[in-house]
């Protein structure tokens, strides 16, 4: 089995749930960040889709990709993940960034995690994100005062795990 984990990222969180994907796998995998590679799907038996979710929608290049191959996805293996910070909104996410078809089509889908990386943000960015979290916090009767002094990292190796299994079981 020849896999190809394909994905975008804005932070690195994205390449990180990748890189512990491709661990799971049995035989050959490789990993390519979209934005480096347009890579030939032809010689992969299955294939692994993953991007971020910003603002609520995934990387353009991801769209415009899947837009483009979607007959030969159609025909792979096929996995799709993403990374977000939205457990509620995960799904919903997931079924506005890909095709509905290759969403129908695909063997897992999955939310590996998400991540808010503070040291890589704009100052636009940053606070924008900063606001949404100490909103959030406030309505849940949490304490703000620590939010966007340090990055956020919320990977799951459970969900990567569950993933790579169904993925693998086929």
């Amino acid at each position: 089995m020849k896999t190809l984990i394909l994905y975008t990222t804005k932070h690195g969180t994205t390449t990180k749930c990748a890189e512990q994907l491709a661990k799971k796998f049995p035989g050959q995998v490789d990993v390519m960040k979209l934005s480096d590679n347009h890579p030939e799907l032809t010689g992969y038996d299955t294939v692994i889709l993953g991007g971020s979710i910003y603002a609520g929608k995934i990387q353009k290049e991801m769209k415009a990709f899947c837009s483009s191959y979607t007959d030969t996805l159609r025909r792979k293996r096929l996995g799709l993940f993403l990374c977000c910070m939205s457990v509620d909104k995960a799904d919903a996410e997931l079924k506005a960034s890909y095709p509905a078809e290759l969403v129908a089509h695909a063997t897992a889908t999955a939310r590996l995690g998400g991540g808010f990386k503070f040291s890589d943000m704009g100052f636009f960015e940053k606070m924008t994100i900063k606001g949404i979290l100490k909103s959030e916090a406030k309505k849940a009767g949490k304490p703000a005062d620590t939010i966007g002094k340090s990055d956020i990292v919320d990977i799951s190796d459970a969900e990567i795990t569950r993933f790579a299994a169904a993925m693998i079981k086929g």
